[in-house]
């Protein structure tokens, strides 16, 4: 099935950033920024979505972009190979996927792209601001999950190769990532860390 004005779904959330002094911020989850953690707290009251039809929303969001579509995306996180998945799918470039991790009550924690898929969460409170020589050393997800004491379901992930992504659309994989973050916002598949996806 087609998806109909497509177009919008490549917005980015305005709650996504704030202004200050002129200059746009995207909204934190670090140094006391509550935004992302009340968006998440709202999130986790909706009720889950099967991993099936969450699957068959983000391949009608493919098709219709004409990216191919992934029959069975769910993946052991242990048995990823990405340069396999590159050979495989013929991707452009390894970072060329959408991938979701699920918490283990079911809920969407983030939709992201790239070849990182991961399970961090820090130990504690005192680690949330916590630098290392890449950035912040634990992610927004793990964050939030902390926050709302959950945890990873570290026995699957899905994972969406966006094969000939040069060749058949005009998008990015960012712009894809928002797409099928923001398509499925509108499906009412909850998502903790609801605002990921936006930010580049």
């Amino acid at each position: 099935m087609k998806i109909e004005n497509i177009e919008k779904y490549f917005k980015v959330n305005p709650g996504a950033y704030y202004y200050k002094d002129g200059k746009q911020y995207w909204q934190s989850v670090h140094y006391g920024s509550y935004n992302r953690y009340n968006t998440a707290k709202e999130q986790i009251k909706k009720p889950t979505v099967e991993i099936e039809v969450i699957i068959n929303y983000i391949n009608e969001f493919l098709e219709t972009i004409n990216i191919a579509t992934v029959e069975n995306p769910i993946m052991k996180p242990d048995k990823i190979d990405y340069g396999v998945i590159k050979t495989q799918f013929n991707l452009d470039d390894i970072r060329d996927l959408i991938w979701l991790k699920f918490t283990k009550d079911k809920y969407v924690g983030v939709v992201a792209t790239s070849n990182d898929i991961n399970f961090d969460i820090p130990p504690d409170a005192l680690s949330y601001d916590l630098r290392d020589k890449e950035g912040w050393k634990y992610n927004s997800a793990g964050i939030l999950l902390h926050k709302l004491n959950k945890t990873w379901d570290e026995s699957f992930v899905l994972v969406f190769p966006l094969k000939n992504l040069s060749k058949s659309c005009k998008y990015t994989r960012h712009q894809i990532e928002i797409g099928v973050g923001n398509y499925l916002t509108e499906q009412d598949v909850p998502i903790i860390d609801f605002f990921s996806h936006n930010i580049g």
